[in-house]
């Protein structure tokens, strides 16, 4: 057997233990879920209608945001607090705001990472429309 189908028949294995009982595991990642973030955000709670979905989904999260390898948690809900509010994501704004402060982050440290990510967000859209802006102001000077 090679390499390649023993991680398949392994992974085949996984899906099965993980998925032997979908509702009972929804339950136990919801309620980590809530005791984390101290509610289940409204995603989570749609995802969770499709266990197959829903799984894997919470595991990534947790091993991106919860466990990286190599920034500290309150590094990286400062990260998802700048990402939530260049992306205008009022609910994630709100979890990762209290997830920050309950990593240790203070109220200066997370209004300096909104107004850094608003700006960069800002930067972006102003790139982006200057770019079409000077097509059309090149089209213009060739007439």
């Amino acid at each position: 057997m090679s390499n390649r189908s023993r991680a398949m028949k392994k992974m085949a294995e996984l899906t099965a233990a993980i998925f032997k009982d979908k509702e009972e595991t929804v339950e136990i990642l919801l309620g980590q879920v809530e005791g984390q973030m101290g509610t289940v955000p409204m995603i989570f709670e749609e995802m969770s209608k499709r266990p197959e979905i829903f799984i894997p989904n919470v595991l990534r999260d947790f091993f991106i945001l919860k466990s990286p390898k190599a920034l500290d948690l309150k590094t990286a809900e400062l990260i998802a607090v700048a990402s939530a509010a260049s992306l205008k994501s009022e609910g994630c704004l709100k979890m990762h705001i209290g997830a920050a402060l309950k990593a240790g982050s203070t109220m200066d440290e997370i209004f300096d990472v909104i107004m850094i990510s608003s700006l960069m967000a800002q930067t972006s859209r102003l790139s982006s429309a200057f770019r079409v802006y000077k097509e059309f102001e090149e089209e213009g000077d060739k007439k």
